[in-house]
């Protein structure tokens, strides 16, 4: 039991100093070191170089069109063109209306030529909102780690082979079981931030104006429509008002029926007082 002990101690001892010892590089940057002929002013210049940042980029827009499905049709040969793809489509009838929300990606160099393209199919550009995301910090910091787990992998593989007890041969399986998961996970993690940066979102909404909106729009005025906005008004407070008296007599029938028995009683006494006396005959 003793040695076990021992053995299993050693093994976390030599794991934990494999996984400190591997310190994490910063971010490359663009350029080459200095060489021992450049001046001071350049071995300054070469030390402010920025890294290459990593950004998401994604935009949404509101566009209004004169055909939805054209426009529809012309958006997935516009993202063909520029070597990306439609990731999601949908198209429907909203009342008398077709709209449609496509959402596409394009390479990250393309976003702005595209973008460009996209406004050109409309009428109207409602709204265009664009949204950049650095993940610069997190890539980077990703990356360090990556580089401890797989050295802390290579020192868990030699201290193994270097190993002939079955008590620690398990427990350096368990660890290295351990720092495989941890590396599929940040490399996971990693490709995912690599595809969003490389390929941008844009997500598109399409809808038309109706002949009624587009002709308001170049007269100014509309008396028709006016007219027939307060005739649906109308219906409308006719239709409450009906709904409010059915409501009323269904809710107050009690009060209804007691009235109607007051009035009934009045009516009988009020008959009874104007009835004449009958006259008496003497003997």
């Amino acid at each position: 039991m003793r040695t076990k002990a021992i053995g299993l101690t050693i093994v976390l001892v030599v794991i934990f100093a494999a996984g400190c010892s591997s310190s994490p590089k910063k971010a490359e940057t663009k350029g080459t070191e200095p060489s021992d002929g450049q001046t001071a002013s350049s071995q300054t210049g070469s030390a402010v170089m920025q890294w290459d940042r990593y950004v998401i980029r994604t935009a949404q827009a509101d566009l209004v069109v004169r055909d939805v499905e054209a426009a529809s049709e012309e958006i997935k040969r516009i993202a063909a063109n520029a070597k990306g793809f439609v990731a999601q489509s949908n198209l429907r009838h909203e009342n008398d209306h077709v709209v449609a929300d496509i959402s596409i990606q394009v390479p990250a160099a393309s976003f702005d030529d595209v973008l460009g393209q996209l406004k050109g199919l409309a009428v109207t550009v409602d709204s265009v909102r664009i949204s950049s995301q650095d993940v610069t910090d997190e890539y980077v910091d990703n990356e360090a780690r990556l580089r401890n787990l797989q050295a802390s992998e290579a020192s868990t593989l030699r201290l193994m082979e270097q190993t002939d007890k079955m008590e620690d041969v398990l427990a350096i399986q368990r660890e290295l079981t351990n720092i495989r998961g941890q590396i599929e996970q940040i490399q996971g993690r990693q490709n995912y931030l690599k595809r969003r940066v490389d390929m941008s979102t844009i997500s598109i909404h399409l809808s038309t104006e109706s002949a009624t909106t587009l002709a308001s729009l170049r007269s100014g005025r509309q008396p028709l429509r006016t007219a027939g906005t307060a005739w649906e008004a109308s219906l409308t407070f006719i239709s409450f008002g009906v709904d409010l008296l059915v409501a009323t007599v269904v809710f107050l029938w009690w009060f209804i029926l007691l009235v109607a028995i007051a009035v009934v009683i009045w009516r009988l006494r009020r008959r009874r007082q104007r009835r004449p006396p009958t006259a008496t005959t003497e003997s």
